[in-house]
């Protein structure tokens, strides 16, 4: 796999860096947090108010998640899809 950056929009947890897609450590963090509480049965609005209350900044580096998050609404996607295969 060669990411490059030519894609205009980069996922949360990712970086552009010298024309390549890179992973930003501290945002992989929080999505993998996500997937955690997400697996362990909590509802995206339950998953809001934990980030918020660890004072972890949304996307958009403000310290309220929005309702419909686009990470939350593909965690759900992706973790969705894998439990019908």
């Amino acid at each position: 796999m060669n990411p490059t950056s030519e894609q205009k929009r980069i996922a949360f947890g990712y970086n552009r860096h010298e024309n390549r897609i890179v992973i930003n450590e501290g945002q992989a963090a929080c999505v993998k947090l996500i997937f955690d509480y997400y697996l362990q049965g909590n509802s995206l609005s339950q998953i809001k108010a934990i980030l918020e209350g660890l004072g972890i900044p949304s996307p958009q580096n403000k310290p309220t998640w929005g309702k419909h998050c686009r990470i939350f609404s593909q965690i759900r996607t992706t973790l969705d899809l894998k439990s019908t295969r």
